[in-house]
């Protein structure tokens, strides 16, 4: 999704890719020669370069919403996360069975970072590319643990949360964080994350997808056979029915959400099941 929420793009698993010019209004089908066990999909704050990767492809890109896809510059797959500097100056992408990989130079080429950590199946950067913040299973005893870098990838340091962890996202500057499990609580970090905090532990759920705005004020959370959170207040509280008017979901509306993103301001969301999309008026 663009920062302002205009443009966006699903990608559909051992299926096509479909971009929308129009807030997720209407979708127009794109990559449509191959069908693609696709996972994961990021963009520039601008939309102007999209990267799409997941089991057994390549890293993909697009600089003409997805008019044309090109395979950018690694080997590797099973891909399960990605994320890019708003400038685009760092893009990183997380492998399920490799050390997470990095490109400087728009994706023309890719290194391995991460100090022995593998199977990132979260990550987020910030705005600028200075701070990394993964959900991976570090070197020495392959436990799933949130790792946290403050130059680009050069070092890490390596939390002690041990969960089933699935996905990540970060206000702008990566001070704050909120992360998922698939089969217990939410998390917030407002300290860079250093340490953790449980949210919604009245029962463990599935968890799916989440997102929050730049700012951190907007979090978004979905979940398998479940409904969608909402926090206004950067995690404080959470409604399961929607507020401020900007919630198009029925109260109560309860599906088989499967991921979730939010625009730069929080106003605007996309959150997806295992048949449809959904967007906010």
């Amino acid at each position: 999704m663009s920062g302002d929420g205009s443009k966006q793009m699903v990608a559909v698993f051992n299926g096509y890719v479909y971009y929308s010019s129009n807030y997720g209004q209407t979708w127009t089908e794109k990559f449509n020669s191959n069908a693609y066990y696709w996972a994961s999909l990021c963009s520039s704050n601008d939309f102007s370069k999209v990267f799409g990767g997941g089991s057994s492809t390549n890293i993909f890109r697009t600089t003409n919403y997805g008019d044309t896809f090109a395979s950018s510059g690694t080997n590797y797959n099973n891909w399960a996360s990605c994320a890019m500097s708003s400038s685009t100056s760092l893009i990183v992408y997380g492998g399920i069975s490799y050390a997470p990989v990095k490109s400087t130079d728009g994706g023309v080429t890719w290194s391995t970072f991460g100090g022995g950590a593998y199977g990132a199946v979260g990550i987020v950067v910030s705005s600028d590319g200075t701070k990394i913040a993964m959900l991976a299973k570090e070197n020495t005893n392959n436990k799933m643990v949130p790792q946290i870098s403050t130059d680009s990838g050069a070092s890490f340091t390596v939390g002690t949360l041990v969960k089933n962890w699935k996905k990540i996202a970060a206000s702008s500057d990566l001070s704050k964080l909120v992360a998922i499990t698939g089969d217990e609580y939410l998390y917030i970090s407002t300290n860079g994350g250093t340490t953790w905090t449980a949210k919604l532990t009245d029962a463990a759920r599935t968890w799916t997808g989440v997102c929050c705005s730049s700012d951190f004020t907007t979090i978004v959370a979905v979940a398998d056979n479940d409904y969608i959170y909402v926090s206004r207040n950067s995690g404080t509280s959470f409604s399961a029915k929607g507020i401020g008017g900007w919630f198009m979901f029925p109260q109560g509306y309860t599906d088989s959400w499967t991921a979730v993103a939010c625009s730069s301001n929080g106003q605007r969301f996309t959150a997806t099941t295992r048949t449809d999309i959904y967007t906010s008026p």
